[in-house]
């Protein structure tokens, strides 16, 4: 499911501020910790972490 999440973003992300995405990745972050978390859950987060931090990249390069 991770190599699902930049199609699942890919419609709203431009609409994502900073604190969109902080409260985001909280809320996965919570969701992931209620119980024993997976690796499939650690793997989705850090896909969304990665998918957001790309654009950091490409906007510090301007």
């Amino acid at each position: 499911m991770a190599e699902e999440v930049r199609h699942i973003l890919k419609p709203s992300k431009e609409s994502f501020t900073s604190v969109h995405f902080d409260k985001l990745i909280r809320m996965l972050k919570e969701a992931a910790s209620l119980e024993i978390t997976t690796e499939g859950q650690q793997a989705i987060i850090k896909s969304v972490e990665l998918e957001f931090k790309d654009d950091e990249d490409s906007a510090s390069n301007w």
